[in-house]
C-alpha cells in the first residue's frame, strides 16, 4: 500500500527551546543579555507562518529519510508528497542532499539531536539538524527554509556553524578537514533555491572559540539572575525573534533615550540631513515599541483584565470558501450548470512559468517548459518597476542613482513653451 507524505507536527511540538538555541546564534552572541532575559520573561508565540514551516520541515524529513535510509529514487518520494504546492519545494532539498555524495554518504543523520554541551560548556543544551552527511573528509550540513522574505545567507550562517562544530568534537569525525553550509530556501524571491559556502577546519575551530566565549559571558549572567546594562545590545535585528523583547529593560532604556525629545521638532522641509536620519531611526524604533504595547494589551484583555477605554472587538469575516471543494463540485455538477459558469480557467503568472522552467520537472526529468520555450515566453512578460522605497542605509539593496535637476534645467523648459512639449519634442 502506498504511503503519502503529510505534515507531522506534535514530536516538533514536545521538543521544546534550549538556553542557547543555534537559530538564534546571531543575537545571543550580540546580545549577550538575550539569554536571562529569555529564561526569566520569554514568551514562545506561534504565528501562521512558523506552523507553515513547521508543516514543511516535518515533510522535509519524512522525504530525506525515504532518500537516504530507504534509498527512494526522488521522483518516487516526490509522488508521495500529498500537498503538491510542497513538491516543488521538497525537490531542490532532496537534489542538494543528493549531490553530495556518489552512492551513499558514510555517515547521515535527518533531524537528529545534536549534543551542544561539549562546544558551549554547559550541560543539556543541545539542537535538531535538519541533515548532517559525511562523505570522505568532508561534512555537509543541510538547513531548509519555507519562507519567503527574508533570504538567509549559508556565508559564516552561525546556526549551521554550531551544528557543525558540535559535531567534529566525534572523534570519529578526526579527519574531516572540510565543512560545507547548504541553504535549501526554494521560496526565496529573486533568489536560488540553493546555496552553499565552504570552510576549513581551521575556521570553524576559530568560530568555535567564539562560541564557548560567548555561552561562558551569557551562562554567568543566568547564574546570577540578571544581566548588567552593558550586557544589552537591542536592534531590530536582535529583538525582533527575542522571546524577551517585551520585557527587556535594555529596550526600555533604549526607547525612553529616544523619547526625550526637544520642545520642538523642524519641521520636515526646514531639517538638515541629520536631523531626518535621527527622526526616521525614532520613527522605528517607537513604531515597533507602539506594536509590542498593542499586543500586551490585547494578552490583558483577552485573558479577562481591563485595559481603559479599550476592547476588542471580530474583525471582518475572512473570505468564503468551500468546506469541502469535492463535494460542492459534485453538488454544483448535479445541478447542470454549464462548466463555463461552473469553473474558471486562468493563465499561469510569468512567475509560475519560469518555476516549470527552472524547478518543474516531467517523468522524464526534463522540465515542464523548455529553455527554448521559456526564451519565447520572456519576450512576451512586462514588468513594472519596483516603487523607490525609503530604507536604513544598512538594507543590502544598491542605492538608486537620481539625476540631479537645476535650476538652469527649468528655465531651458520655459523657454521651449507648452506647445513644443504638446507636439511630443521630448523635453
Amino acid at each position: 500500500m502506498s504511503i503519502e507524505i503529510i505534515p507531522v507536527t506534535e514530536v516538533s511540538e514536545q521538543r521544546g527551546h534550549s538556553v542557547f538555541p543555534p537559530s538564534g546564534a546571531t543575537r545571543w552572541m550580540s546580545c549577550k543579555a538575550s539569554p536571562t532575559m529569555s529564561k526569566l520573561h520569554g514568551v514562545y508565540k506561534s504565528s501562521e507562518y512558523a506552523e507553515e514551516g513547521t508543516r514543511a520541515h516535518s515533510v522535509a524529513e519524512q522525504c530525506a529519510l525515504l532518500l537516504l535510509r530507504d534509498k527512494m529514487p526522488i521522483p518516487d518520494i516526490l509522488a508521495k508528497i500529498e500537498d503538491p504546492d510542497l513538491v516543488d519545494c521538497m525537490r531542490p532539498y532532496l537534489e542538494e542532499i543528493e549531490g553530495t555524495y556518489f552512492e551513499e554518504p558514510d555517515s547521515w543523520m535527518v533531524e537528529g539531536r545534536v549534543d551542544l554541551s561539549p562546544i558551549y560548556g554547559v550541560q543539556n543544551q543541545y539542537g535538531y539538524a535538519d541533515c548532517i552527511l559525511a562523505v570522505n573528509d568532508e561534512l555537509h550540513v543541510f538547513d531548509y527554509k519555507h519562507g519567503i522574505g527574508n533570504s538567509v545567507s549559508p556565508v559564516q550562517n552561525k546556526q549551521l556553524m554550531i551544528y557543525a562544530w558540535a559535531v567534529l568534537q566525534n572523534p570519529k569525525a578526526s579527519h574531516i578537514n572540510l565543512i560545507t553550509l547548504h541553504i535549501v530556501q526554494p521560496r526565496a524571491i529573486g533568489e536560488p533555491a540553493t546555496k552553499s559556502w565552504t570552510c576549513s577546519r581551521e575556521e570553524l575551530k576559530k568560530f568555535g572559540v567564539e562560541v564557548l566565549l560567548a555561552v561562558s559571558e551569557c551562562q554567568k549572567y543566568i547564574e546570577a539572575g540578571e544581566a548588567p546594562e552593558e550586557a544589552f545590545n537591542p536592534s531590530d535585528a536582535n529583538c525582533q525573534w527575542c522571546p524577551a523583547h517585551n520585557a527587556c529593560t535594555g529596550r526600555v532604556r533604549q526607547v525612553s533615550a529616544a523619547l526625550r525629545l526637544p520642545t520642538s521638532l523642524p519641521s520636515p522641509k526646514d531639517a538638515t540631513p541629520d536631523q531626518l536620519s535621527a527622526i526616521l531611526k525614532f520613527r522605528k524604533l517607537v513604531t515597533d515599541w507602539f506594536s509590542d504595547v498593542e499586543d500586551e494589551a490585547y494578552t490583558r484583555i483577552s485573558l479577562g483584565e481591563t485595559v481603559p477605554l479599550y476592547k476588542i472587538v471580530r474583525g471582518n469575516r475572512g473570505i468564503r470558501r468551500w468546506k469541502d471543494k469535492k463535494q460542492a463540485e459534485e453538488v454544483i455538477r448535479s445541478m447542470r450548470i454549464p462548466v463555463d459558469f461552473a469553473y474558471k480557467k486562468d493563465l499561469i503568472s510569468p512567475t509560475r512559468a519560469e518555476e516549470l522552467n527552472r524547478k518543474v520537472k516531467r517523468e522524464d526529468g526534463k522540465p515542464v517548459i523548455g529553455d527554448r520555450q521559456w526564451k519565447a515566453l520572456e519576450g512576451l512578460i512586462t514588468q513594472n518597476e519596483g516603487k523607490p522605497t525609503l530604507v536604513s542605509i544598512e538594507d543590502k539593496r544598491p542605492a538608486m542613482v537620481f539625476s540631479q535637476v537645476t535650476e538652469e534645467d527649468f528655465n531651458d523648459l520655459a523657454e521651449e513653451g507648452p506647445g513644443e512639449a504638446a507636439s511630443g519634442k521630448p523635453v
